[in-house]
């Protein structure tokens, strides 16, 4: 339905046959049905409007009544849309309403803020040690954020705007940082509330000489006979560990470990006494992990790994040892893992 004026004034309605359904507040914007519904802008007598539905009411489930289903009967106007007064739901005390139609369609309404987890990002730049934060809300209270050292310190703080990014500066990697986000509605005396609270660590691939990382797993590419091609594999493993010595041009030195227990103890020992040392380049890192080349020291071949019983090998002896592709590691140093 589109609706304009001519330059006398007069009003003209037409309806156009879209295949797609609309509603409206109040008689404000048409949204479609994936846009929410922001409880704080509904009044005791609004009204919902909506456009190419036969709808003739609408179904909501209010926390305070328990698991009863709750109807708003609608009715036509103009043969060209259906309005359901919805006034009664401001009084709602669920933080999220659904309104249910009779087909299954559904639209979204929410009293207090809820973080989109899927959108919203906490990311670190480890070359400006710059902690980058976009949240992204359902809602319309002010948000804020404050960053905490893991003394209860306060780095910084300061107010956040939906969908888009705030940088906090001097982040130093490898120590554990408390972020939390907030949100509070403009009512006078009204309470803050928290959306998101959150322990973190940043992962840098700057200065990790004697820093330990646990080993989750090892991927190798072996030829597949019956698919006549090569397969990438990843193979988790336990007990190994990576451990940074220098740090060279290509990457780093370093050494494979493997962990011992002892009564009352727990020992990292090398577990490659044949090769030694060994390089490591970090060529990716994701939220929780990194992915890092190895070569040996000398001639720079890559490791070989057992896929019968994963294990980095220390040698060529067993029969159709794969070469590793990459390791995965957890990005977190085993120290401040506990692990």
């Amino acid at each position: 339905m589109l609706t304009f004026k001519n330059a006398e004034g007069n009003e003209y309605v037409y309806k156009v046959p879209f295949k797609f359904k609309l509603y409206r507040l109040d008689g404000g914007e048409w949204c479609s049905f994936d846009e929410y519904i922001w409880g704080k802008d509904v009044k005791s007598d609004s009204t919902l409007e909506l456009w190419g539905t036969d709808y003739k009411k609408l179904t909501y489930r209010e926390k305070s009544l328990g698991s009863a289903n709750n109807y708003i009967e609608g009715y036509s106007s103009e043969d060209i849309t259906t309005v359901f007064q919805i006034g009664e739901l401001k009084s709602s005390s669920s933080d999220i309403l659904v309104l249910h139609f009779e087909d299954g369609s559904q639209i979204r309404w929410y009293n207090k803020c809820k973080l989109d987890k899927a959108k919203t990002s906490i990311r670190y730049d480890s070359r400006s040690h710059e902690l980058n934060i976009l949240p992204v809300c359902f809602g319309k209270d002010s948000l804020s954020y404050v960053v905490s050292a893991e003394n209860g310190a306060e780095v910084a703080s300061g107010k956040l705007t939906n969908g888009q990014v705030v940088s906090v500066e001097n982040i130093d990697a490898f120590r554990i940082y408390r972020i939390c986000i907030s949100a509070k509605p403009s009512v006078l005396l009204a309470k803050e509330y928290v959306l998101l609270d959150r322990q973190k660590s940043f992962f840098s691939a700057e200065n990790l000489e004697n820093k330990t990382f646990k080993i989750v797993s090892l991927t190798c590419e072996p030829y597949i006979k019956r698919y006549k091609k090569f397969k990438r594999e990843t193979h988790n493993i336990r007990h190994m560990y990576i451990r940074y010595l220098a740090k060279s041009e290509k990457g780093y030195e370093a050494e494979i470990l493997k962990k011992k227990r002892y009564v009352g103890n727990v020992e990292y020992v090398p577990a490659m006494k044949i090769l030694g040392h060994i390089k490591a380049e970090i060529c990716n890192v994701e939220d929780k992990t990194a992915h890092v080349y190895l070569s040996t020291m000398g001639g720079g071949d890559g490791l070989l790994m057992n896929r019968d019983h994963p294990a980095i090998l220390d040698n060529d002896s067993v029969k159709n040892a794969e070469d590793i592709y990459w390791i995965t590691m957890k990005i977190e140093p085993i120290e401040m893992q506990g692990d």
